[in-house]
């Protein structure tokens, strides 16, 4: 086969002989599918280890915030994240998430197996929707699996919006949103 030589992640190559092409929108290799866009050839998605994966995250986290500021207006992004520590200095409980646009998110809330019951969970979340509310942001948006807190969060005043089943397998993912109210009122 005479033709382009691609590699692939991790030293795996094939040689792509463009006079077998006959017009086809894919075309098979070593048991894996390789498309064509245009002239353009889009190779095999390559797997990534961790590290990489957190990378791509950020990488892919920018650009999809980039294009959502251009179609919307709002640039007011920003990371939000906050935690709690014990006298050695090790967290105990913590939450991330981001604000943009007016909306709070948060992405994940996590108290230490030995400190839960302690109000750590209200004082951390509380905080978070101070900060939110700082920011001017009317709601609070947030999941959470069925099998983890969906009774801490109803308890204090969020509303069950939506469950997706199966995410995992046999249980569900439940989507939290809760108004947030400035002293006001509004």
């Amino acid at each position: 086969m005479t033709g382009q030589r691609y590699c692939i992640a991790q030293s795996i190559c094939y040689e792509h002989d463009a006079s077998r092409d006959h017009g086809e929108a894919h075309q098979e290799f070593f048991g894996k599918t390789y498309y064509t866009l245009g002239a353009m050839q889009i190779n095999a998605v390559a797997l990534l280890d961790e590290v990489q994966c957190q990378e791509l995250e950020t990488f892919l986290v920018d650009r999809i915030y980039e294009f959502n500021s251009e179609a919307t207006g709002y640039f007011d992004g920003r990371l939000l994240g906050g935690n709690v520590k014990n006298e050695a200095g090790e967290v105990i409980a913590g939450f991330s998430g981001h604000t943009w646009g007016g909306c709070c998110e948060i992405s994940n809330l996590w108290v230490s197996e030995h400190h839960r019951g302690q109000g750590l969970g209200r004082t951390i979340l509380r905080a978070a929707e101070a900060e939110a509310l700082r920011r001017g942001c009317a709601q609070v948006v947030l999941t959470t699996h069925s099998f983890q807190a969906p009774e801490f969060y109803e308890h204090l005043g969020y509303e069950r919006k939506y469950a997706i089943e199966g995410g995992p397998k046999g249980l569900s993912n439940i989507v939290f949103i809760k108004a947030l109210q400035g002293e006001n009122g509004t």
